[in-house]
């Protein structure tokens, strides 16, 4: 399913939350308290907007998803950041 919404999930996501996601994002950001050589895993990333909002406080970031659509808009989005495939009930992470 995500793979087939993935060009319009950012437009969707802005329109039905009347632009709250950001606020969302940075409120989640901030309670993880990340910064400046943190390192932070977001797990069902989409297209990434949590895995930027941690890497613009200086994390070193590794966003993990199940659909491969999602990922390249992530990767299109900041190609430093660490983008893999990954399924959320199997994490390939110690």
């Amino acid at each position: 399913m995500f793979d087939r919404i993935a060009g319009v999930y950012d437009v969707m996501n802005r329109v039905m939350t009347a632009g709250l996601d950001a606020r969302w994002r940075e409120r989640a950001a901030d309670l993880a308290a990340v910064g400046q050589g943190d390192r932070a895993l977001d797990v069902a990333c989409g297209t990434g907007d949590l895995a930027l909002e941690l890497a613009n406080r200086g994390a070193q970031v590794t966003g993990s998803d199940f659909s491969e659509e999602m990922l390249t808009r992530a990767r299109a989005k900041q190609p430093a950041i660490e983008w893999q495939w990954a399924d959320a009930l199997a994490l390939p992470y110690p």
